[in-house]
């Protein structure tokens, strides 16, 4: 995106996204990343591979920034 010329800045990038990693800034914002689910399903996760099993919602390309 950052080759668009209407485009100055993205957010939430980091140098698996970009190669050429000049571009980016510092660290300004950290995320925790948790799996939320209701206690009445009663649902134990002790591993991440334990959510393979369910679907799950996510932020777009979490598949790509989460690697």
């Amino acid at each position: 995106m950052l080759a668009l010329p209407d485009i100055d800045a993205v957010m939430t990038a980091n140098k698996h996204r970009f190669t050429n990693i000049n571009t980016l800034s510092k660290n300004y914002i950290n995320y925790q990343n948790v799996a939320i689910l209701l206690k009445e399903h009663a649902v134990s996760l002790n591993s991440i591979a334990d959510i393979g099993h369910y679907s799950i919602a996510s932020f777009q390309i979490a598949h790509t920034i989460l690697e």
